[in-house]
């Protein structure tokens, strides 16, 4: 079955990074699955397990009234996020 632009872009770019206890930063899709963890200058795709609570702080690139899929601006706003961590990848 193929994917609508809105099911692609939840999955594919960057809705929130959190700060974990560690330093070590976490991004996340819209549905809250991890992609990629920051740690320093080293960004790997993330594979430890990570329990996000209401507690942790996290920046957030857009909201419901103004999605990606949506508003070209918050786009390119979490493809440059996402372009930005992987080039330390």
């Amino acid at each position: 079955m193929k994917q609508t632009l809105s099911q692609r872009l939840r999955t594919e770019l960057p809705y929130a990074i959190y700060k974990l206890e560690d330093g070590s930063e976490l991004m996340v899709n819209r549905n809250y699955h991890k992609i990629l963890l920051r740690t320093g200058n080293v960004v790997e795709q993330h594979s430890r397990p990570v329990q996000l609570t209401p507690a942790m702080h996290g920046t957030h690139f857009y909201d419901d009234g103004n999605p990606p899929w949506e508003c070209k601006k918050s786009r390119k706003a979490c493809e440059a996020k996402l372009r930005e961590w992987q080039a330390f990848g």
